[in-house]
Order: structure tokens, then C-alpha cells, then sequence
């Protein structure tokens, strides 16, 4: 009875525990029977990684001016399911295509150099991504889980109680759901690893790409934008006239009538200098 309690204290102990692997073992008093385990299926840790295969993802991406699209699209098509690849997607538009292929990474050089094959290279990039550690730790993580996964599948067959069974069979979907979760990553790291990834750019040369015509909905849309702006440059207008044409109107209509009009300083200086005003002072 006291080991079944000491073995339940244990797995509460694991759901307050954000740590994992093999730290996670020894929280939940498993330090004596794991790290042999451990060190018998050659999971140690980082140490145990200097001198192994390294994992590299290759990557590329050419871009190209082809004659014919379609050809092109084709031409990646038959070379790469031709050396057991795959084409993952192709996206088309009105003067081009772009091809995501995934080739054998013994077949990665090879595929950037046939590139030339079907046009003119306009650019070419490659690039080699080291996953070796991350690719290690997370198969290390794994063996763990699954050594963790064990045990709790051991301790369930002595569980005697239905709360003692709840207990374990919650631990054991946990440790289950990270092994499931990491499994989805390895899978998705060794495709990475294994096919290589290269995008390819097919672009038709300017004098026999076709013209490009504003689609209804992009006419409309630039036709209300040059009424709206319209508007708004006539508003402009009003407003200044209001701003500054009463003003302005009402500085000239005082010039008037003092040069002009009634006071006319003006006209009674041109009136004095005229030869009819001469005259009237002489004869006065």
C-alpha cells in the first residue's frame, strides 16, 4: 500500500512539472532504472551526437524567362518525378508560373544546374540549412517519452483504485499527446531532409507577355477614387474662394471707391492735370 501511495504522489508530482525527458524521470523517482535504460539504447544527450551524420536542408530557388510557360512547368514536372520526387504546388498567372518541387537531396545540385535548360537564368540562390542538433535533441526527446510512456503503463497494471487508474491513464494521454506532437515533427525534419526544396520562377520575356487590362471591379474602384478626389479639389476651391475671394472682393471694391468713386482721389488728380482743369485755375 505505501508503494502504490509513494507511486501516486509521483504522477502528481509529473502534473505540476513543466520539465521533460529524462529530468521528468528522475522527478517522478525513476533515477535508479532509467539512466541505465537510457545509456543502453544510446540516449545520453548531445554528447552522444559529436561524430554523426549531419542533417542538412537544401534549399533553392531560381527564377527564369522562358519562351513557354508551359513547357517549363512541364519540364520541372517529368525531371522530378523522373528522379522520385514530387512537385508540391504550381501557381499560374496571365504572364508566368512559379513551381515549388521537392527533389532528392542527392539530386539538389543536379536540378539547379538543369535550370538553364528551359530559359534565360535571371537569378539563381541556394542555401544549406544545419538541423543536425535540433534533428538529435528531438529523436532524444523521443526515446524518453517513450521510456516515460512505459513506465506509466507498468504502474497502471498495480493501480487498485479507480482514482489511482485516472490518475495514470491522464499521465500516460499526456505523455502520449507529446510523443504524437514530436513524432509530427521528426516526420516533417527527415521529408526536409530528404527531399530537397527549390522554387522555380517562369516568367514570359516583356514583348510576348500580354497586356494587362484593369479587371471591371479595379476600373470601377479607379473611376470612383478620380470622382471622389474630384470632389474634394472642387471643395478646395470653394473654400478658398469663401476664405479669401469675400475678402479680397471687399478690399477692391473700397479701392474703387476711394480712387474712383465718390471720394474718386484719383479722378480729381487726373481731373486737375487734364487741360480743362489747367485752364479753370487760370482763369480763376
Amino acid at each position: 500500500m505505501k508503494k502504490m501511495l509513494g507511486v501516486f504522489v509521483l504522477v502528481g508530482v509529473l502534473a505540476g512539472c513543466g520539465g521533460r525527458g529524462k529530468d521528468e524521470v528522475r522527478a517522478l523517482g525513476f533515477a535508479e532504472a532509467a539512466p541505465a535504460k537510457m545509456a543502453a539504447s544510446g540516449v545520453e544527450g548531445a554528447e552522444d551526437v559529436v561524430g554523426v551524420e549531419r542533417k542538412l536542408v537544401r534549399e533553392g530557388e531560381v527564377e527564369l524567362e522562358v519562351g513557354d510557360v508551359d513547357a517549363a512547368v512541364g519540364g520541372v514536372r517529368e525531371m522530378v518525378e523522373g528522379w522520385g520526387g514530387y512537385v508540391a504546388r504550381v501557381e499560374r498567372w496571365e504572364s508566368g508560373a512559379q513551381v515549388e518541387a521537392r527533389v532528392p537531396e542527392g539530386r539538389f545540385g543536379e536540378a539547379m544546374e538543369r535550370a538553364g535548360e528551359w530559359g534565360r537564368v535571371l537569378s539563381s540562390s541556394q542555401r544549406v540549412i544545419d538541423v543536425t542538433e535540433r534533428y538529435y535533441d528531438l529523436e532524444t526527446r523521443l526515446k524518453n517519452a517513450y521510456l516515460l510512456e512505459e513506465r506509466y503503463r507498468g504502474y497502471l497494471g498495480e493501480a487498485k483504485t479507480l482514482e489511482d487508474i485516472l490518475k495514470v491513464e491522464e499521465a500516460i494521454a499526456r505523455v502520449r499527446t507529446e510523443i504524437e506532437q514530436m513524432e509530427g515533427q521528426k516526420r516533417r525534419l527527415e521529408q526536409d531532409i530528404s527531399f530537397s526544396r527549390i522554387l522555380f520562377t517562369f516568367t514570359l520575356p516583356p514583348e510576348k507577355a500580354p497586356p494587362s487590362y484593369p479587371s471591371l471591379k479595379e476600373g470601377l474602384g479607379s473611376l470612383w477614387v478620380g470622382f471622389v478626389r474630384f470632389l474634394y479639389g472642387l471643395l478646395l476651391v470653394l473654400i478658398g474662394l469663401v476664405v479669401f475671394g469675400i475678402p479680397g472682393i471687399g478690399v477692391l471694391a473700397f479701392l474703387y471707391w476711394l480712387l474712383l468713386g465718390k471720394v474718386g482721389v484719383l479722378r480729381r488728380v487726373f481731373g486737375a492735370l487734364s487741360p480743362e482743369g489747367k485752364r479753370g485755375r487760370r482763369e480763376s
